[in-house]
């Protein structure tokens, strides 16, 4: 789980900030 975080919240700083906010409540919802 924490790897899955932490590779979430990597992918979504490398995409647009929008998707990074979407991915950051994705990922502390799961």
């Amino acid at each position: 789980m924490f790897i899955g975080k932490v590779v979430g919240s990597l992918w979504a700083t490398r995409k647009d900030e929008k998707l990074n906010g979407l991915k950051f409540l994705l990922i502390e919802k799961q």
